[in-house]
């Protein structure tokens, strides 16, 4: 189906750029309109639109960092106060004034506790720190400021980043043994390769022999490491190609590709897949159980768990086919794209009349599919490095040994 560049207004919200795909343009409008947004501006995309070079980009490939650690801490304690019965103001006036806020989250904290004593919607204020508060961090304020149930809303936020948290420490852990491994052999390689295999090649260079392409394929390597300039180009052009990946990926259109290619990869995309479920599903969820309309909790949730493909493959068609009378779960069971075992749950509960619940169980379940696919590629990746080193291991002695041992031969003969 066409892809689409939208301008828009989203119901109390600024004017945003987003990708849509949809059968055709009057179908978009529809839609849109049924969104409540404020059409500023609709064109059909052919190809990604090219961003120009800028400092700010450049900025933002460098500066990328993980604000996740400080960022639970402090939605644990705001949760905390707020479920206490203090007000919100006071509350962010407390983690302010406390060392409850690290050093990195003290300037979005402090610009929040201003717009929000100007009468301003904490969601719309973080929108301004878009690498400290994701979508999903927003989609849930937003979603507790909407209920009335912000405490909550921190909760659940605090939970999840905890998690998450938790999972990358445990990831940090298993990978440093393979990273250390790896890092170690690179700088011993780099080493061999410059400082004791061009002797080498010097010496098998002089001989009368016929060399093998292995061989051939070394000297060539080594000849490249050896010369300095060569290595200088290829290292500009290296992060030249990485610079136009990310601002690529900074595109609209980017984004959907790049979000399209995560969840196609050979292991990690059902972990994303499944990651994507998970959110989906509890987002869903806690929406229902505070009866927000099923159609705005869909498109919400699908928010919330920020993957562009799925949410033009998912979470549009889905709402389309709500409108027209269509039970959720089979609505999600045409795209294909969530686990079959979350969507026959998500059934159960349009059946019995407690989707809330089912779609709890849904994301428990999702959870622990999560976790043990995890453990299971971590146990992966120790045999795959060892073996990948013993290769590399062999292939140079055969490039070395190969050419010595005909010149034996011929002797012999």
């Amino acid at each position: 189906m066409p892809i689409f560049s939208v301008e828009s207004i989203p119901p109390g919200g600024k004017k945003t750029k987003s990708v849509r795909e949809a059968k055709d343009k009057q179908a978009l409008i529809d839609r849109l309109l049924m969104e409540k947004h404020s059409i500023i501006g609709i064109e059909e995309l052919t190809e990604a639109p090219k961003e120009r070079f800028s400092f700010d980009t450049l900025k933002r490939f460098f500066r990328k960092r993980d604000y996740s650690p400080e960022l639970s801490i402090a939605t644990r304690q705001l949760a905390t106060l707020l479920a206490a019965g203090i007000t919100v103001t006071r509350a962010f006036e407390i983690m302010i004034e406390s060392a409850g806020v690290g050093d990195c989250l003290r300037e979005p904290f402090i610009f929040i506790l201003r717009g929000i004593n100007e009468g301003k919607r904490i969601d719309k204020l973080m929108e301004e720190f878009p690498d400290v508060f994701k979508p999903n961090y927003r989609g849930i304020v937003c979603l507790g400021m909407n209920t009335g149930c912000l405490a909550d809303a921190f909760t659940s936020l605090a939970e999840d980043l905890e998690k998450e948290v938790s999972l990358k420490r445990s990831l940090s852990a298993a990978m440093t043994y393979p990273i250390v491994t790896f890092f170690l052999s690179f700088v011993l390689n780099i080493g061999l390769f410059v400082g004791v295999l061009p002797k080498i090649v010097d010496v098998i260079a002089d001989l009368d022999t016929e060399l093998p392409w292995i061989t051939k394929a070394l000297m060539a390597i080594v000849g490249y490491l050896c010369n300095p300039y060569l290595v200088i180009i290829s290292i500009v052009l290296i992060f030249f190609i990485a610079y136009q990946i990310f601002a690529y990926v900074s595109t609209p259109v980017g984004k959907y590709n790049f979000d399209f290619m995560k969840l196609r990869l050979p292991v990690l995309g059902y972990i994303f897949r499944y990651r994507y479920a998970e959110n989906f599903c509890r987002s869903l969820a806690l929406l229902i159980q505070y009866s927000v309309p099923i159609q705005e909790a869909i498109f919400i949730s699908g928010k919330i768990a920020d993957n562009s493909f799925m949410e033009q493959k998912l979470i549009y068609p889905t709402i389309d086919a709500v409108s027209e009378g269509i039970f959720i779960a089979q609505a999600i069971k045409k795209t294909g794209l969530l686990p079959v075992s979350s969507v026959n749950l998500l059934a159960a509960g349009e059946a019995t009349g407690d989707v809330s619940s089912c779609l709890k169980d849904a994301a428990k379940m999702l959870e622990l599919d999560l976790t043990t696919a995890l453990q299971r590629s971590l146990t992966l990746i120790e045999p795959i490095m060892i073996v990948s080193m013993s290769m590399f291991v062999l292939i140079l002695v055969l490039a070395v040994m190969l050419p010595i041992y005909q010149i034996i031969q011929n002797i012999g003969l």
